[in-house]
């Protein structure tokens, strides 16, 4: 097992909001979703990908010259350009780059590399009660490795998160529950046909596999996206309080996530538009209020800037 790799774009340490405690958070590459808020349009594809920083260019136009698909292209008025469709990314760009502006986004990483990075810290999530979390993208997209990383987590004697949108086959779910400690688990929408105009499917899968989850023994933090125009009504919220306490004993918590535009630089560098550029975070006091729709139901409820 300790052989398993997957497809990654950070393994991030000293994490705060990703579970319990102190934590490192592993993220794996890939996701079947399109959701228009998405903070991370580099975890959706599940092969390495070439951005560019323009903030270090100096227009030496090397990327140019070594481009063997004529994809790249550098002006004083815009700095770097990708033409997606002609690129590979192959990544011939990224070496030669005197400036590390241009960079490779994703690579493969075994489980002895990844828990090599995450024990460093087991003396931090020993004295805060955190762990290891797997995120993405979505980490069910690769199910072999997150159980193989979850059982050496757990050889180590290290708590274990998987935070998940729940879409993938049920079998990914089964495979990784034994290893896993706590789930975030997403729910963004309740109704079937605003949740395939939002994110691209529908969600009977996902409510499927977050009764299945329930019955687990797994602990489960409900995560809720607020967006606005989107989800942020009494009526949405009050649809997913009732869902989350149809679960019973099994959920912990109810995290309320609002919508922010802290990913919107990485649309650039990706050279993709963001969906929801002029949306507007809700404000502290619509928070708080939707919270009470939870707490209404006997859930605890926070929520996480």
């Amino acid at each position: 097992m300790a052989n398993e790799s997957a497809m990654t774009f950070n393994v991030l340490r000293y994490t705060l909001d990703d579970g319990p405690g102190i934590r490192s958070t592993v993220f794996l590459k890939g996701c079947p979703l399109t959701c228009l808020w998405c903070a991370n349009p580099e975890s959706q594809k599940y092969a390495p990908e070439v951005v560019h920083r323009d903030v270090s260019c100096i227009k030496c136009r090397t990327c140019v010259t070594v481009c063997p698909e004529k994809a790249v292209a550098v002006s004083e008025e815009t700095g770097v350009t990708i033409d997606r469709a002609k690129c590979n990314d192959c990544g011939l760009c990224v070496d030669p780059c005197p400036t590390n502006t241009m960079q490779m986004m994703g690579r493969e990483m075994t489980v002895d590399e990844v828990f090599a990075t995450v024990e460093k810290d087991k003396l931090y999530y020993n004295n805060s009660g955190g762990g290891v979390t797997v995120s993405g993208g979505e980490p069910l997209g690769q199910p072999d490795f997150v159980l193989a990383l979850f059982a050496r987590c757990h050889e180590a004697g290290l708590n274990t998160c998987l935070d998940t949108s729940g879409f993938a086959p049920t079998e990914n779910l089964l495979k990784v529950l034994p290893e896993t400690d706590i789930l975030y688990f997403d729910i963004k929408l309740m109704d079937d046909e605003k949740h395939k105009q939002y994110v691209g499917t529908g969600n009977r899968l996902i409510q499927h596999n977050l009764e299945v989850a329930a019955g687990s023994g797994a602990e489960i933090v409900i995560r809720v996206p607020v967006l606005p125009d989107i989800n942020d009504s009494d009526a949405e919220m009050e649809s997913i309080a009732v869902r989350a306490k149809s679960l019973g004993t099994p959920v912990s918590y109810v995290h309320l996530l609002p919508f922010h535009r802290f990913g919107k630089g990485k649309y650039t560098i990706l050279d993709r538009a963001f969906a929801m550029e002029a949306a507007t975070p809700p404000s502290a006091e619509h928070m708080e209020h939707l919270k009470t729709i939870f707490e209404k139901h006997c859930l605890v409820c926070e929520i996480k800037n």
